[in-house]
């Protein structure tokens, strides 16, 4: 057998000693020959050869292979039967195809006219990964092809477009299975355990799979990403290591490969946290900042009663039809600015009709749509005159399909006031949204909300990722940076990814989100957020995708002839339900998440419990409280009825200000004790609610918990009421400055009550 490679002399020498018994022939993206476009060849430092190939956003074809877009694999082989494995990375099961055949050869399976083979559910993952070709017509049947001696051409076309294509290997060793394949053509290690971004690990046991060519493997291990030869534990040939770690640590290691020539191929970095909460290791330094108890951050002990608890905005009444010509029953994705005393909303105008048959049509593209309100509670769509639909300017579209001369889909837009000291005038309004081709996430800006232009005309982050959904970005005041967070699967999971850029335009490699504790679950939406009063927590309201079978209670949700009809057009449209979560990080990166609904789908009515229904719109925004008299609220707006009818509704939802989540106890009482921390201010405030016969009082302890004098709870009379900013008093008053800057212990002492938030002033 003759191997005829396509790589350095060292990975030919590893291949060969690891295929002896086999004919191997290796392609990678950068000899591939790309025929037409959309088909094209993207840079990826991670693929093989520094490329890959996939298809240009927006283009499928199901039914049949397209005419357009192909990409041929050229090789030379000796007679025999073969397989062929293709390096892939997929986002999701949405995307997770290629029609793909080889003329001449006869075939184990049968094929479409023309020899072609639909290769459809590739198996799924954000990394590279070996998938081997099957044919999806005959059951997912491994496809062996049958050759005569001579030189062949493998060729791909698009089906979906969302898939990499980064190598092919051909071999006629049919026992070889993905897991023999290398994970990692460059010489790095690979195939790290625990896996990259793994939280709650247990083990302190790592372990690799050794680079191609490797004769030794250092391993470098550190809690600082930038890993230097100070953090070097072990060099030679092992490909495993026992580490100490730390309840709650993050760790960082790489792996760098030592080849014969002493040559050195520097590794990927990995992390991983291990289990467990980590302790502070010095005091919580809050300043005169306002700590809201979304999280567990401040929380050292709760006794007796006392317990964390999570609360729900109630619904209040419908602010928007969406049911113009331009609009529809796909009208979300909905982006709140509060711009002095306007409030301004944007949001997709959309309509998906269904056929009789089952089938699906879009009689229109998305346009993002505006409105506006001086209250937050009553919204009008002003005509603006902008952007021509269906022959007329009389409406109130600001964006359209190509805005500017882009490939931008305006359908998966936010839109947010720039706050960013430095920020020009003529920018201060700023949107993200999808590129179509090549995929990735544009930007513009405008100086009015209204007028837009592209800050650049071609993406400014691009694969890999899945930008069909809210696509968010803002300007982070207490980091000085500007963030984004995008959808993305993750081993198949939906899920999402961040980034951060000083100039908006230049961005960090994306990187996945950690949920610490909580279970894989599909988070479509993210609504990511500073939280305004708190810039220091970011807020998520995720919506949480659940797809269930067909059953007896689904067919007694409501519409379950229509909840079937689309069933049979694609399983998740019928069978796939979305309540809203909320998640909370101190870090935008590492998210506490409730598993309890924060949202719920609500009592069953018409066009309820519908798939993608109850999207939250980003962000949440204060507003008048509708109780003559009372404090202000937080407005949640709630997309209903998506999907279902000929149009979709915008209700609003009202909470009380810092009111997502409590430490409570019963009228038997509890206490809640913070970790150490110092602050700055001359008085302490809380936002409660207790009920008649409930209260709250407050001590102070030095670090040992012992009550500072003059601050003890005999010294603190009962505090009830429900207010959003009451000041503790002591017998001595209610001045703290005398402690202020000290390591101190605050201890709540909890009856038939709630306590939201606390701020040293």
């Amino acid at each position: 057998m003759h191997s005829r490679l396509v790589l350095s002399a060292v990975v030919v020498v590893a291949l060969t000693s690891q295929f002896s018994k086999a004919e191997r022939v290796y392609r990678e993206a950068e000899s591939a020959d790309v025929m037409d476009p959309p088909m094209e060849i993207y840079i990826q430092h991670t693929a093989s050869g520094g490329s890959f190939v996939t298809v240009a956003g927006g283009k499928n074809s199901k039914t049949k292979p397209p005419d357009d877009g192909s990409t041929q694999y050229h090789v030379e082989l000796e007679g025999g039967v073969y397989k062929v494995f293709g390096r892939v990375s997929v986002a999701g099961g949405g995307d997770d195809s290629f029609w793909i055949r080889v003329p001449g050869a006869q075939t184990n399976t049968p094929t479409r006219p023309g020899g072609w083979i639909q290769w459809n559910r590739i198996s799924i993952g954000d990394a590279w990964h070996w998938d081997v070709v099957h044919n999806t017509d005959n059951e997912n049947r491994e496809v062996e092809f049958t050759l005569p001696a001579g030189k062949h051409t493998v060729e791909i076309r698009y089906l979906e477009d969302s898939t990499l294509l980064d190598a092919l290997v051909l071999t006629d060793d049919l026992s070889v299975q993905a897991t023999d394949l290398p994970g990692d053509l460059t010489g790095k290690a690979y195939n790290p355990i625990p896996p990259n971004d793994a939280v709650d690990v247990e083990s302190k046991r790592i372990e690799w799979t050794a680079g191609i060519g490797a004769v030794a493997s250092r391993l470098y291990v550190g809690s600082d990403a930038n890993l230097d030869k100070t953090d070097l534990v072990s060099n030679g040939a092992q490909t495993s290591h026992t580490i100490a770690t730390e309840p709650g640590t993050d760790y960082f290691w790489r792996v760098d490969t030592v080849r014969t020539d002493s040559s050195i191929v520097r590794g990927h970095t990995w992390m991983f946290t291990a289990l467990g909460k980590r302790p502070p290791t010095q005091p919580h330094s809050l300043g005169s900042r306002l700590e809201v108890l979304v999280d567990d951050h401040l929380i050292q002990e709760l006794k007796g009663g006392a317990r964390h608890e999570l609360h729900h905005p109630t619904p209040r009444d419908v602010v928007l039809v969406f049911d113009s010509p331009w609009e529809g029953n796909g009208c979300s994705y909905n982006s709140v600015v509060r711009d002095g005393d306007l409030f301004r909303m944007y949001y997709r105008g959309w309509q998906h009709t269904w056929r009789e048959d089952g089938t699906m049509f879009r009689p229109h593209l998305g346009q993002l749509c505006y409105a506006e309100s001086r209250d937050g509670l009553r919204w009008k769509k002003p005509e603006l005159g902008l952007v021509e639909f269906d022959g007329s300017k009389k409406n109130n579209i600001v964006m359209s399909p190509g805005m500017g001369g882009t490939t931008a889909d305006v359908g998966h837009v936010s839109v947010f006031l720039d706050s960013n000291p430095d920020c020009p005038p003529e920018a201060r309004y700023k949107a993200i949204t999808r590129a179509l081709a090549p995929r990735g996430l544009l930007v513009f800006s405008s100086p009015d909300g209204l007028q837009w232009s592209p800050i650049r005309r071609e993406p400014v982050i691009g694969e890999p990722g899945t930008f069909d959904s809210q696509n968010l970005a803002f300007w982070d005041p207490e980091r000085k940076e500007y963030r984004v967070y995008f959808r993305y699967y993750r081993n198949g999971i939906r899920d999402v990814r961040t980034c951060t850029s000083l100039d908006f335009i230049h961005w960090s490699d994306p990187r996945p989100l950690k949920y610490p504790g909580a279970p894989n679950e599909h988070l479509y939406t993210n609504q990511i957020q500073p939280y305004y009063r708190a810039p220091h927590i970011f807020l998520g309201f995720p919506a949480r995708y659940v797809e269930r079978d067909w059953s007896e209670s689904m067919a007694s949700l409501p519409n379950p002839e229509h909840r079937w009809m689309r069933l049979q057009h694609k399983k998740r449209y019928g069978a796939a339900l979305s309540d809203t979560l909320l998640m909370t990080s101190r870090d935008g990166r590492v998210f506490h998440r409730w598993d309890k609904a924060f949202l719920r789908p609500g009592p069953q009515r018409k066009h309820s419990w519908a798939y993608s229904d109850h999207y939250v719109a980003w962000p949440l925004v204060e507003t008048h409280s509708t109780l003559e008299g009372a404090a202000n609220e937080l407005s949640m707006y709630v997309i209903e009825g998506y999907w279902t009818g000929a149009s979709t509704q915008l209700r609003r939802y009202a909470m009380r200000i810092d009111g997502f989540a409590s430490v409570s106890a019963p009228l038997s009482g509890g206490e809640f004790i913070t970790w150490p921390l110092k602050f700055d201010g001359n008085r302490l405030t809380i936002n409660f609610s207790s009920s008649a016969a409930g209260d709250v009082r407050v001590e102070v302890q030095d670090d040992r918990g012992n009550p500072l004098d003059g601050y003890s709870l005999a010294d603190c009379p009962p505090i009830f009421g429900d207010e959003l900013e009451r000041t503790v008093r002591w017998r001595s008053g209610t001045d703290v400055r005398a402690i202020a800057g000290q390591t101190v212990r605050i201890q709540f002492v909890i009856r038939d009550a709630d306590l939201f938030a606390f701020q040293f002033q």
